[in-house]
This record gives structure tokens, C-alpha cells and sequence, in this order.
């Protein structure tokens, strides 16, 4: 997608981190709005939850539309409807 197609929009997250090895270390899931884009913080998604700003990689291919429906956040459980997008994004951690 492109910038100006996320900025704004509400979405749900999805974040695998795994090792070197590809093992996975740690799984998040959190819903928020793309607040801002920019090359020094990323793509900066403020959490509905915790009101907390949370950058993403500059990686405009991990988000896709929603699908229409309501989403439960395994996490926290959080119930969501109707967001506008999703977003899936595996990270490597050192």
C-alpha cells in the first residue's frame, strides 16, 4: 500500500518476532491508528489500548484491507470492528 493509503486508518496489528534461526521468541497483537510516516520514526501507530506511539519498520507491503467483521485481539482481548486494515510484519530480533 501506499502512505497516503494508511495515514489515519484504523488497524490491527500482528508482530512474530524470531530469532536468527527463525524460532519464534515472542508474539504481539495490538489495534491502534497510523498517526504518522516519516524515514526517521517509521510508520508510528498510536495503540488504542495504552494510548502509547509504536513504530513500525517502513514496510508499506505489510498491510492489507480489512476483511469486514469484528476482530478479537488474542492479547488482551480487546474487541475491534470493522477496522480499516490489517498488518503482518515478522522481525528478526539480534
Amino acid at each position: 500500500m501506499k502512505p497516503e493509503a494508511i495515514i489515519g486508518r484504523s488497524v490491527i496489528v500482528g508482530m512474530t518476532f524470531v530469532n536468527a534461526n527463525n524460532e519464534v521468541l515472542e508474539i504481539k497483537d495490538f489495534a491502534g491508528q497510523v498517526i504518522e510516516i516519516s524515514d526517521e520514526k517509521g510508520i508510528v501507530i498510536c495503540n488504542h489500548d495504552s494510548k502509547q506511539a509504536i513504530a513500525l519498520p517502513l514496510n508499506f507491503d505489510a498491510f492489507r484491507p480489512a476483511v469486514k467483521g469484528n476482530y478479537t485481539l488474542k492479547q488482551s482481548g480487546l474487541k475491534i470492528k470493522n477496522p480499516d486494515l490489517t498488518c503482518e510484519m515478522t522481525i528478526i530480533k539480534k
